[in-house]
């Protein structure tokens, strides 16, 4: 067997960067790798005889680093791991159209970043360029998105993920693979079923031994099969981890279900997560609870979902949130405490220890509880972005609008006996800064369809019928809402 290569940080172009750039930059218009020169000094993973097979990994910042100077189609870069990274800096900061948090750019360069005042014309486009008043997705968006320079990548790419990580939400890496799938680029991913989570912290010893074979087939070129073996493994339930062919999975498609008869509206409350989700039954101002169910057999979904809405709203916009729920006695992972992992207090070393770097490592475990309902996957919808992300159009009150809200890309298998819920709110004060308008939006129901990418059998009805719930997952009372960090 090779020696496992050694991998070093990725300085972020704070540091790296002739001039001290702050912040990463990509795609179609703006290079990412005009700090070449400064990153290669440092060698991120390379082969042991300093050829010119290189590779990057890194989680979150790092990783999104990985994915942008991928985009960028530099030669010498043979494979990626982005772990937990970001693939649009706009769908990172904005939800369609929607502010995630005032000033975050900005916000953001001041964690990663120690060099504030000498990049001070870059931090003023921060503030300014990104157009928070509008949220529009502009010039200075379209510089950080890597999707469209996907066609660039000469690189591999190994995708890792948690399916509930409400930092660096779960589109992220779906519509990268998707663009990636696209163009043929040889490619692998996890998925587990923890947050904002490294995966040497959820399944380290297939993690480590993957990874290697990874990289010596990449960065060696030794050919040990692993672009044979199956290109996805999946966090099927807690500790169970499958391989497939392909994510989504193969043979999943689209499936429409209609929300029901009629016309229901609902007026903006400013719901919080479990005042929206909870006993789905119960008549609660401010949310629409749609349910399927109880399901006659596992309903497995696997892809991204999204709610095609046919509405009329008496403001001029509105936030649309949509919430995927599932209604059934379980044990889950308890995703919103600790990323849902916890540290034990046994340790396994991983290679030689020397005195200054221990290679031993506290275990880590899943933090699990038992619950009766919980949020699978969340989606938001500025309304008056509908047509556009690029420009608002703002609705009349008496007309009747066609408007889709995606949401979050998901895998998991919904029990038999349990109920999936669908639920409508507008502004969302967990997630979002989205004012509340006092909207009234008014849902025609028989022309508004909830799109579920489905793998196996699925016979899904609008039911009248309404679980009880007592302990969410995600019920507890939380702190003031914080911006995410790296």
């Amino acid at each position: 067997m090779a020696v496992l290569l050694a991998a070093l940080a990725v300085p972020a172009p704070a540091q790296a960067a002739p001039g001290g750039r702050p912040y990463v930059r990509g795609g179609e218009t703006v290079p990412v790798y005009d700090y070449a020169d400064a990153v290669r000094e440092s060698v991120w993973v390379q082969t042991p005889d300093d050829a010119d097979e290189d590779g990057m990994i890194g989680k979150s910042w790092d990783g999104s680093i990985a994915n942008g100077v991928a985009a960028t189609g530099v030669e010498g870069l043979e494979t990626i791991v982005p772990i937990s990274a970001i693939s649009s800096w706009y769908d990172y900061m904005r939800y369609r159209g929607t502010l995630r948090a005032t000033g975050y750019p900005s916000y953001l360069q001041s964690v990663v970043s120690d060099r504030i005042g000498e990049c001070a014309a870059v931090t003023e486009s921060l503030a300014t360029d990104s157009e928070d008043d509008t949220a529009d997705y502009n010039a200075f968006w379209r510089a950080r998105d890597y999707r469209p320079a996907a066609s660039r990548v000469h690189a591999s790419v190994f995708v890792v993920h948690g399916v509930n990580d409400l930092n660096v939400t779960t589109r992220q890496f779906a519509e990268w693979w998707d663009e990636l799938a696209e163009r043929g680029v040889p490619r692998k991913i996890w998925l587990h079923r923890t947050g904002h989570v490294d995966p040497f912290d959820v399944r380290r010893e297939a993690w480590v031994d993957t990874l290697h074979q990874w990289f010596d087939r990449w960065l060696q070129g030794l050919h040990n099969g692993i672009e044979r073996a199956p290109r996805a493994t999946v966090e099927t339930a807690p500790g169970v981890f499958t391989d497939a062919r392909d994510w989504p999975l193969p043979g999943t498609r689209p499936v429409a279900v209609r929300l029901g008869a009629g016309v229901a509206s609902y007026t903006d409350a400013s719901l919080s997560e479990e005042e929206a989700v909870a006993d789905p039954g119960a008549q609660v101002p401010g949310r629409l609870a749609l349910r399927y169910g109880p399901l006659t057999s596992p309903l497995r979904l696997s892809g991204s979902p999204s709610v095609r809405l046919r509405v009329r709203v008496d403001r001029p916009t509105t936030q649309l949130t949509a919430r995927l729920v599932d209604y059934g006695t379980e044990s889950r992972v308890e995703y919103d405490r600790g990323e849902g992992v916890r540290t034990l207090s046994t340790e396994s070393c991983w290679g030689a220890s020397t005195p200054a770097d221990d290679a031993c490592y506290f275990d880590v475990a899943e933090r699990m509880a038992t619950t009766d309902h919980a949020v699978l996957t969340r989606g938001w919808q500025d309304a008056a972005h509908h047509v556009s992300l690029r420009f608002a159009t703002p609705l009349r009150p008496d007309r009747w609008y066609a408007i889709t809200v995606p949401v979050n890309a998901y895998d998991v298998t919904v029990a038999a006996g349990h109920t999936l819920g669908l639920v409508l709110t507008q502004s969302d004060p967990e997630f979002t800064e989205a004012p509340n308008t006092g909207a009234t939006v008014e849902v025609d129901l028989a022309r508004s369809t909830l799109v579920l990418p489905v793998t196996g059998p699925a016979t899904l009805k609008p039911t009248k019928g309404a679980p009880r719930t007592t302990n969410g997952l995600t019920a507890e009372v939380r702190p003031q809402r914080l911006l995410p960090l790296r």
